[in-house]
């Protein structure tokens, strides 16, 4: 099972899919960077100068993982599961198709065959997705300063998630962030896995988790909307 393991793995990661989806997220992490992180780097000495009593500039508060200002944000959650889906996610469907799987189940049994490939499609999933967050998050340490967020200054209000941690202990805030967003990548890549005995088509199996995701986002939005009209009224 190691040496099949070391195979698919090999296979998820040493591809130029992979490689396609990391650069894809990565195009959206550089455009944030040269749009709300360069710029907020040379501006500050001139904020600063007009002693506004504002804080300083804050890796914290304009990183692409919480800086909701512009699109970059926004569309990088939207592509959450096409990027997961690129590098492994078809790989099952294709190996049948190809006739491929036969040469996996001589040497190792199906159960074995059906582990190793979940791992494998799991990792390089959270990897694709959860890589460039981290490079764009380690690029804005270059440049800004790493300090407490301002509340008043910062999108992570008192309803968001793990808010306390944040203002409180903002790096371990963020290495949680990240964390999950590799789980919840590598979970949607799965999905396109789990249905490829259920489809004919290799389409419906990559398009199939961005579906699930934009229905999953849509029901949480409505939801939302109608607990802040409860609230409101």
């Amino acid at each position: 099972m190691k040496r099949l393991l070391k195979i698919d793995l090999y296979r998820a990661f040493i591809n130029r899919k992979f490689l396609l989806a990391c650069l894809l997220g990565l195009l959206i992490a550089v455009s944030n960077f040269f749009q709300h992180v360069l710029p907020v780097f040379f501006e500050a000495d001139y904020y600063m100068s007009l002693n506004l009593n504002m804080p300083p500039a804050n890796v914290f508060v304009n990183w692409l993982g919480v800086n909701p200002r512009g699109m970059e944000q926004f569309l990088y959650y939207l592509l959450l599961p096409v990027i997961a889906v690129l590098p492994y996610a078809d790989s099952y469907f294709s190996d049948k198709k190809t006739g491929c799987i036969k040469n996996f189940l001589i040497r190792a049994s199906k159960k074995d065959y059906f582990i190793c490939r979940y791992i494998s499609v799991f990792l390089s999933g959270g990897c694709a997705f959860s890589l460039p967050l981290l490079i764009n998050f380690l690029a804005a340490s270059l440049f800004l300063p790493s300090m407490t967020p301002d509340p008043y200054y910062s999108s992570i209000g008192e309803n968001s998630m793990w808010n306390d941690i944040y203002y409180t202990n903002p790096i371990l805030y963020t290495l949680l962030f990240i964390l999950l967003a590799f789980l919840f990548s590598g979970v949607f890549a799965t999905v396109s896995l789990s249905i490829s005995d259920f489809s004919e088509h290799r389409f419906i199996v990559l398009i199939f988790p961005f579906l699930l995701y934009l229905a999953f986002f849509s029901v949480m939005s409505y939801i939302s909307t109608n607990s802040q009209m409860l609230a409101w009224i």
